[in-house]
């Protein structure tokens, strides 16, 4: 029987925000593990991101990628279920909800005229990527390698006037920006977190026949549709010391940040392992 499932935010939250690691976090990542508690990233990262964080951290439940734009999970995990893929992707079934691609956001983003100041990663050398993120190499290929979505530089507080104006440009053509702990994304409307929580808690329930609750841990604004679709919604610190502003009833905040932040949440959650 599955105690509860729980949806976790990766960057700033599972990870450290400037080592991108989850160190300090594995005892608890154990411990869900023994008490049979499925461990779901849900994060702004990329489809091929998380299964290789994945197989570091020996998780194999499904995830939701590209902040909620495909939920995706090993073709033989849901038998039960009978739930058609949408998408094949390297052993994975795929599920987007996304109604644009990387490539026709960009096309409409460069339509705008909108390459300066807010930057994309699609406009950007490896350079300047390498500079941006703190990636390289394969890490830095895993995360600009993109379906759903675009990222772009989080714009400073002179830049926020263009940002806002980017964003109005962004409505009429159906698509959103929102803001992660590093970087901001552009999608399609109605896509985020939550809907794409609600749909996988359907599916796990369909599979057990049970109804699962459901907790969730995020830092970030673009975690809010995540924690209010949750029974629990747990807040960590982002990486400046701060609780994002968001208010929800069910919502505890968590005094750490990052991966300590998570397993502070964690051990509020023994009782209900």
């Amino acid at each position: 029987m599955i105690p509860f499932l729980l949806f976790t935010d990766l960057d700033g939250t599972l990870l450290d925000h400037h080592s991108y690691r989850a160190d300090t976090a594995l005892p608890a990542l154990q411990l869900l593990k023994q008490a049979g508690v499925p461990v779901i990233f849900c994060s702004s990262k990329t489809l091929e991101e998380q299964q290789f964080l994945q197989k570091q951290l020996g998780i194999n439940a499904p995830f939701i990628a590209e902040n909620g734009s495909a939920v995706c999970w090993h073709e033989e995990y849901f038998l039960t279920a009978h739930q058609p893929a949408k998408m094949h992707w390297e052993g994975y079934a795929v599920h987007p909800f996304s109604t644009y691609s990387r490539t026709e956001i960009c096309a409409i983003l460069e339509s705008l005229g909108q390459k300066q100041p807010i930057r994309g990663y699609s406009s950007m050398s490896e350079a300047a990527l390498e500079q941006c993120t703190g990636l390289s190499g394969d890490a830095l290929q895993r995360a600009n390698h993109r379906l759903f979505t675009e990222t772009l530089t989080r714009p400073t507080l002179a830049e926020i006037s263009a940002a806002n104006a980017l964003k109005r440009s962004l409505a009429r053509h159906r698509l959103t920006m929102t803001k992660g702990g590093r970087f901001w994304t552009v999608q399609a409307s109605g896509v985020n977190k939550g809907t794409a929580v609600k749909w996988l808690t359907r599916l796990y329930r369909q599979a057990t026949g049970s109804k699962i609750p459901v907790v969730a841990i995020g830092d970030s604004p673009n975690d809010q549709p995540m924690l209010k679709a949750a029974n629990m919604a747990f807040l960590v610190r982002n990486h400046q010391g701060h609780w994002a502003e968001m208010d929800l009833k069910h919502l505890v905040r968590i005094n750490q940040t990052g991966p300590e932040g998570f397993v502070e949440a964690v051990e509020q959650l023994r009782i209900c392992m």
